[in-house]
């Protein structure tokens, strides 16, 4: 499955895409390696030029403790009239 579909449903749903993606947040549980969420990214990202702030936080530990690894981002969207 695909983990980056509700990404992309969301940016669509506001009229967006990965280009308007400027900010992405990703926190790693402690212990955890960092190179699969960037591996993940670079995956998502592809060959787009100007890829947008990435924040990486190591926490002790993420909303369910199963999860190794969370990402948000944050896209700036012109308003619809």
């Amino acid at each position: 499955m695909n983990r980056l579909v509700p990404t992309r449903t969301a940016l669509e749903a506001a009229g967006a895409d990965l280009g308007d993606v400027v900010k992405w947040n990703v926190p790693v549980a402690a212990g955890q390696p960092i190179q699969p969420a960037r591996e993940a990214f670079v995956k998502m990202w592809g060959t787009r030029p100007n890829p947008p702030a990435i924040t990486v936080a190591i926490v002790s530990g993420l909303a369910r403790p199963e999860f190794l690894v969370e990402m948000d981002a944050v896209a700036v969207v012109a308003e619809r009239r």
